[in-house]
């Protein structure tokens, strides 16, 4: 078994980068260490798939069931089904720039630069450098959307020719007129016998390179209205057609494009102005963009590469295979064929994979504003209103899907994912165990991967690493449910991110079962330390502590440390030392930090207990890298690390409209809202994430799964339906199909069993069946029922709601609205009925709902409105009731206004601070102002 010790001085790879040091594997055998647990490495990828013939680990197969069978993989070939032809080897002159021990470093350090010396395209995103402004690795970080654009084959009277250019025009300087648009800011310098080898490379193998010089050819010999289209049309194999002789294609006539959908061709004109962009799914797309990488100038991904047969495969119920498809087939490692071209690039590689799925995700909101106007929902109701007044057509009716909850990283996604969590806290308690693990980019299972890919290095293989973690991130929760680390694991729940630099991490949170939580809460210091192991005794712990868990330095003698803020560490180190463990006021544990005189030195730094990140010395052994465990133990943090988890993509730029309503007398219906104009995300990706996202990762795992449960007033059932569609037709399928809510009430009408159990408690017991739209009997597994949240403000679809959690086995609305006997009107009398509503109960359900998954400044502004609009019997009663939920973040605010991380407040210094802030809301009036007043005097 191998181990991690202390690294070397000489070592400057990772010198810069925080929480983690590079650690050398050895083999160690010492007796102090025996029953310890040690790294626990996956070895190399050692089994090539059968099919795709690409390297793999083991624990990638998807028969995991089988041990000593035949290993099927997806990832790479979708178990064979992914078919595509092989690569050219690697031309030479690439070899020999890469084994020229005087050109090599240069020519890695400048690739970028290079390929953009010969790039067809160029780019429309933002490139971030500010991130490489300091000697870490170099990380590739896009913002925004990006695009690629083509210009004109000649350049204007007087302007020097670029990009494309470059082939066509006044190529007896070529070299000359590529320097010129070299502009050095870093010290790199350019090699011109470099850039020369290139030009004379990709002449002799570049497809697209002959075409463009074929041009050159004719506007040499005086053609001036030059003209070049690069045809979509490809062969069943996925490979193109075959190309006639160059002046042929030169020359296609216009007709021709209706029969290769000429919308999607690239075509050049010799004096076009302006720049035209190049759609996404153009198979010339990254050879245009990549000459370095792909210097054959092959075909990249169209969409008409059909899949292929395998027996004893499932086949798709789709034809062709999608864009995450062909990438993630890309990306494997494959040494018998040229598949290592496009790694040899470097950085280029990261920008590579970077731009292939930044692609994939610009298709994927392509389609959603392309079928805004083909899917469509509206209220079963305002169907039929339409339908009585002599509408017959879909197009104004409804409003588009875009951006659903369905779509990865929305903010749709993280607030309904935040949502289920909390349901979850409901049904099995609070989370016992917070825990963060980040990528170590020099795992022994990484380095494995290298020897097969010569010349590649880590830092710029963000593939590799993204498998790599994912293995790990799968042993970790291996080792917490089936293992039971920390004891018997009720659920898990991890969300992915990725650091500033790019590195994978996951924050995950831990439910045990009380047996469990009370063995860690009496044995906090068994499961968490934050102490240096002395080396003498365990070696093996203090060199993965020194590596990984310390913090800094940092403080006024470090001002440049990356935590530093305002002239103060912003993680609060140095911490102070604590003879034992306890819990602050606000649940968060202080940990036993001793003054041993055990100390690791770091840069100049000798750093002791006080700067140690918490950790769990067994799994930062078995793992070797940075794992912080942290006890969740307190309620009140808990919305708070759910939000923590759930954050979602940082943002650049966040634009929020409002509907407009049309003009249209007859009905008032709202115009449908495009909410890719109301709302467009311009985060940041890196290689790593973009790699993550290709192979198709979890970003958001939880093994508790949630029903989320619909409801509606009678007759307010939403509908979907298709914008050439019959309104007629609609309304009567709409008629007989049955939502969730009336499956519900059909249920309880035929099966005594079920009329047991509240609506929110069904999926525990039975299954939704979404095409037969029925509850049918619960045989296995487990799920856990949630009603949406609904405000206050929107009247009897929030009594409804009420009373949904409430009443046991409904039949229907009106035995709903049915109490002893008697039938009300509305869902509001029946509420009063059933005492929901006597004195200030109404508003305290209220209260009690939002601070479910509100957070503090929401409900303090609810109970300023309950305040301002609804009539309160005993203000000072509701308060007492519900303060404790509106001074959750009073604490740490005024830690952080002071400075002082220590800072304890009492219950009534929180609610002094809380009734300060309602007491300056603006819309307050005078006489409310004297309400609250009265309640701060009570306190």
């Amino acid at each position: 078994m191998k181990e991690y010790v202390h690294p070397p001085k000489d070592e400057s790879y990772f010198n810069h980068t925080p929480f983690f040091a590079i650690a050398i594997f050895t083999n160690l055998s010492s007796s102090k260490d025996k029953g310890k647990m040690v790294y626990a490495t996956l070895g190399p990828p050692n089994v090539k798939c059968i099919h795709c013939q690409a390297w793999m680990w083991k624990e990638e197969r998807v028969n995991k069931s089988v041990k000593k069978g035949t290993p099927v993989f997806s990832l790479c070939c979708a178990k064979g089904q992914i078919k595509l032809p092989k690569e050219r080897p690697t031309p030479s002159f690439i070899w020999q720039l890469h084994n020229d021990k005087n050109k090599s470093q240069r020519f890695k350090d400048g690739i970028r630069l290079y390929n953009s010396l010969f790039a067809f395209t160029s780019t429309g995103g933002k490139v971030d450098h500010s991130i490489n402004n300091g000697g870490a690795p170099y990380v590739y970080r896009l913002n925004g959307q990006n695009h690629h654009l083509f210009g004109s084959l000649l350049p204007d009277d007087g302007e020097d020719p670029k990009f494309c250019q470059l082939y066509i025009y006044d190529t007896e300087n070529e070299i000359e007129n590529r320097m010129k648009w070299v502009s050095v800011t870093d010290g790199q310098q350019v090699d011109a016998e470099i850039v020369e080898g290139l030009s004379q490379m990709l002449d002799e193998t570049n497809e697209l390179v002959k075409e463009f010089r074929s041009a050159r050819d004719r506007f040499e010999n005086g053609v001036q209205e030059l003209e070049i289209i690069l045809k979509v049309s490809r062969a069943e194999s996925g490979r193109e057609n075959h190309i006639g002789p160059s002046d042929e294609v030169a020359g296609v006539m216009v007709g021709d494009m209706d029969d290769t959908k000429g919308t999607r061709d690239i075509i050049l004109h010799s004096r076009k102005k302006g720049l035209e962009r190049i759609t996404d799914i153009h198979p010339k797309l990254m050879s245009l963009q990549y000459p370095l990488l792909f210097p054959h100038g092959g075909d990249g991904f169209h969409k008409d590469i059909p899949f292929g047969k395998v027996d004893n495969v499932t086949q798709k119920q789709r034809q062709m295979i999608s864009m995450k498809e062909f990438y993630s087939y890309k990306l494997q490692v494959r040494t018998n064929e040229g598949r290592i071209t496009p790694r040899l690039g470097g950085r280029l590689y990261q920008q590579y994979i970077v731009d292939a799925f930044s692609t994939i995700e610009q298709a994927r909101l392509w389609w959603f504003r392309k079928h805004q106007t083909t899917l469509r929902s509206d209220l079963y109701s305002s169907i039929k209103k339409s339908v009585s007044v002599g509408s017959s057509e879909c197009s104004n009716i409804g409003k588009g899907f875009i951006l659903p909850s369905g779509f990865v990283g929305s903010r749709r996604y993280m607030q309904q994912n935040f949502q289920d969590a909390l349901a979850v806290c409901r049904v099995i308690g609070h989370p016992d165990i917070f825990l963060t693990m980040t990528t170590n980019p020099l795992w022994d299972e990484i380095n494995e991967m290298m020897k097969l890919i010569p010349h590649c290095s880590p830092q710029n293989s963000p593939d590799v690493i993204a498998r790599v973690f994912r293995l790990k991130l799968d042993q970790l929760i291996e080792e917490i449910k089936q293992k039971k680390f920390f004891g018997t694991c009720l659920g898990v729940m991890y969300v992915v991110e990725f650091q500033k630099r790019g590195l994978p991490h996951v924050h995950m949170l831990i439910w045990l079962d009380a047996a469990s939580k009370q063995n860690l809460k009496s044995n906090v210091d068994n499961f968490v330390s934050a102490e240096i192991p002395d080396e003498k005794v365990d070696p093996a712990g203090y060199a993965a502590v020194k590596a990984f868990m310390m913090h800094g330095p940092c403080g006024k003698e470090y001002p440049k440390s990356p935590c530093m803020k305002q002239h103060k560490c912003t993680r609060h180190f140095p911490k102070k030392f604590c003879q034992a463990t306890t819990f602050d006021q606000s649940g968060f544990p202080i940990y036993k930090r001793r003054q041993t005189n055990i100390t690791v030195k770091k840069g100049k730094a000798d750093l002791d207990n006080q700067w140690v990140v918490p950790y769990n010395r067994d799994l930062l052994v078995k793992f070797q890298c940075h794992i912080n465990v942290e006890i969740c133990a307190h309620a009140r943090s808990l919305k708070y690390l759910f939000k923590y988890c759930l954050k979602g993509h940082d943002r650049a730029t966040v634009e929020i409209r409002g509907k407009k309503r049309s003009s249209n007398l007859l009905n008032e219906i709202e115009q449908p809202e495009d909410e890719i104009q109301s709302f467009f995300d311009g985060r940041y990706i890196c290689g790593c994430e973009a790699a993550y996202r290709i192979f198709g990762f979890n970003i958001h795992y939880r093994s508790l799964a949630v029903q989320r449960l619909s409801f509606h007033l009678e007759g307010d059932k939403t509908c979907t339906f298709r914008s050439n569609e019959p309104l007629q037709k609609v309304a009567a399928r709409e008629g007989i199909r049955l939502s969730q809510l009336e499956a519900f009430f059909e249920l309880n009408s035929t099966d005594n069993n079920a009329r047991q159990y509240l609506y929110d408690e069904i999926p525990q017991h039975y299954v939704w069946n979404d095409t037969d739209r029925i509850w049918t009997v619960r045989k296995r597994g487990k799920k856990i029922g949630r009603l949406s949240y609904t405000h206050h403000s929107s009247g009897e679809l929030w009594f409804l709601r009420l009373l949904l959690t409430k009443v046991h086995g409904p039949t229907s609305f009106q035995c709903l609205r049915t109490v002893k006997g008697k039938t009300y009107d509305t869902f509001h009398e029946a509420c009063k009925v059933y005492g929901l509503l006597d004195d200030d109960n109404e508003w305290d359900e209220v209260l009690k709902e939002c601070s479910i998954s509100g957070f503090p400044p929401q409900i303090r502004q609810l109970f300023v409105h309950i305040m301002v609009n609804c009539k309160v019997t005993d203000l000072k009663e509701l308060w007492n009731k519900h303060w404790i939920n509106m001074v959750d973040d009073i604490l740490l605010k005024q830690r952080r206004l002071t400075g002082n991380p220590l800072l304890i407040l009492n219950e009534k210094q929180q609610q002094f601070y809380a009734l300060a802030g309602i007491y300056h809301f603006p819309f307050l009036s005078s006489l409310l102002k004297m309400s609250t007043n009265i309640i701060l005097k009570k306190c």
